[in-house]
């Protein structure tokens, strides 16, 4: 049995009036992800830095140095890697429905982003958290704030007692469910084959059974072949092609996925989710059609932006490849950090600001 603690919120049950229907109905943690036995002091007790998780289970916990370092699939992997039904990486809708939330109730959360004083907010640099002893032994960063000891603006609903704690800064969050791949012409984008956020009908699980081309997961009721020429990437770092699936398998066009692998699944989207190439630019405006709609995330830039992004920057560089979205920025991006922040990163994960991640839970 894994062992893991964490505290979680739900993201309730709403009505989008950008996307004019209701979403929500998952748990998110509280906290950034960190390992098991990690203190202020020491973020890898339990994993070496930069290591595969092998079966230690993501925790999520106040006060503590936060997981850093990982890729998409090693994420992926500690998320399952807990026990019981649901659990996943955060997807970038999400995400995007975090924001939709925020947007709705008419706050959106400061954080631990400030340029030049350490563990504070940009936006107000009498919020300060407590310091990231770890990082700062390190020599990584003296800026970083531990996770979840900051104010009440620190999190998404401005509430200590049941926020999500350090969406906008602190470190760059990665998540599953959004793609650029820049090694076709023209560039396109992957979304999630579905918008289902549930336990039965979302495109993303842990398999329950693998085997020579199929991957099955008995928590699922999925339509009838809705995922036919899908693509499928798993917490193996493996890609593969969906030929047809049932209302609980997967049906490959060719391999051997790994036993209780964790997977997303993936659909095409025959447009550039980034117009914009820039090592770092404020956003001026967010997809208003399209697939893009529904995670909030850039597609032009301007150096006199509209003040509803905050100044949030845009990061998008070629990679040659397909490239992880991350969001959020980090400590010490001042007012280029915040929840529309949006980066697109190397799926190989890595650095002592990147590879930051919360665990969600379906049900």
């Amino acid at each position: 049995m894994a062992v893991f603690e964490t505290t979680m919120t739900l993201i309730p049950v709403f009505y989008s009036d950008t996307w004019g229907e209701y979403v929500g109905g998952f748990y998110v943690d509280r906290f950034l992800a960190c390992q098991p036995n990690a203190t202020a002091d020491n973020a890898f007790p339990d994993v070496p830095y930069l290591s595969d998780p092998g079966g230690v289970a993501a925790s999520s916990r106040p006060g503590v140095s936060p997981w850093v370092g990982l890729s998409v699939a090693s994420a992926m992997k500690a998320a399952v890697n807990r026990d019981g039904r649901g659990w996943h990486l955060m997807t970038a809708y999400e995400w995007s429905i975090i924001i939709e939330f925020c947007k709705k109730y008419g706050f959106f959360p400061r954080g631990n982003d400030h340029a030049t004083i350490p563990a504070a907010s940009a936006d107000n640099s009498d919020e300060r958290g407590l310091i990231d002893r770890f990082a700062a032994a390190q020599g990584w960063t003296t800026k970083r704030a531990l996770p979840g000891t900051g104010p009440g603006t620190w999190t998404h609903n401005n509430d200590a007692s049941s926020g999500v704690y350090d969406m906008c800064g602190m470190c760059h969050k990665i998540m599953m469910g959004l793609v650029r791949d820049d090694s076709s012409t023209p560039v396109v984008g992957y979304v999630l084959a579905n918008r289902k956020t549930d336990l039965r009908g979302s495109p993303y699980g842990k398999a329950t059974s693998t085997g020579t081309s199929y991957i099955t997961d008995t928590d699922k009721a999925w339509t009838t072949n809705e995922f036919a020429g899908c693509l499928v990437h798993t917490s193996e770092n493996a890609w593969y092609t969906v030929a047809s699936n049932t209302s609980n398998t997967l049906t490959l066009t060719s391999g051997t996925p790994a036993a209780g692998v964790a997977y997303c699944i993936y659909k095409l989207v025959n447009a550039d989710p980034s117009p914009v190439i820039t090592t770092g630019s404020p956003i001026a405006s967010l997809w208003s059609s399209g697939e893009y709609l529904y995670y909030n995330i850039p597609n032009s830039t301007s150096s006199n932006p509209p003040p509803q992004y905050g100044g949030d920057y845009l990061v998008c560089t070629t990679f040659g490849g397909r490239a992880a979205v991350s969001r959020g920025g980090r400590e010490g991006f001042g007012n280029q950090a915040g929840l529309y922040y949006t980066a697109y990163t190397s799926w190989s994960g890595g650095g002592i600001n990147s590879g930051a991640f919360y665990v969600c839970r379906a049900i």
